[in-house]
């Protein structure tokens, strides 16, 4: 299996345990486990899962045990919430996830290895880079111009989806 649709558990809300394992599913829909409270173990080992939205786990009780080990997960600043709610969570699978990429982190521990902390000044970079970049800004209706933060999702659609990614560093 690939994919996974969104809509798929919404049929059998009191279900406690899920086995995704050993498929190729590189992305776990934002809301996949959103109505399932009762959820006790997700398994998403041996997959291809480089990284999560933060919904995903937002969504999930910290007595949820996530197996989420032998997936090649980019440890970067999207990596960040994850490690975050792995550490807060009071069950959790020893067989921690390992990082992927970037090469200088292969084989790491993702709550061991050391992400980059600067997430937020990393993307405030990236907008003001950017803003620079453009020779003309969009101005709103009434004249006034736009912040930075929306300056930053705007640009994220041409310079894709590592603004975005660390502007969700700004959420923890």
């Amino acid at each position: 299996m690939r994919h996974i649709a969104e809509n798929t558990f919404r049929s059998v809300p009191n279900i406690t345990s899920i086995d995704l394992s050993h498929n190729e599913i590189m992305a776990i829909p934002r809301n996949l486990f959103q109505h399932l409270h009762d959820l006790n173990f997700i398994e998403l080992q041996y997959n291809r899962i480089y990284a999560l939205s933060p919904d995903v786990y937002r969504s999930l009780s910290k007595h949820t045990t996530l197996f989420l080990y032998d997936n090649p997960i980019v440890c970067n600043c999207s990596a960040v919430p994850l490690v975050k709610w792995l550490k807060g969570s009071e069950t959790w699978d020893l067989r921690y996830p390992t990082c992927q990429s970037p090469e200088s982190l292969q084989n790491q521990k993702i709550h061991l290895a050391e992400l980059p902390n600067n997430c937020a000044d990393l993307a405030v970079e990236l907008i003001s880079v950017a803003t620079t970049a453009i020779p003309s800004v969009p101005s709103h209706a009434d004249g006034t111009s736009p912040s930075k933060l929306e300056l930053g999702l705007l640009i994220g659609v041409d310079l894709g989806v590592i603004i975005i990614v660390c502007l969700s560093c700004f959420l923890f």
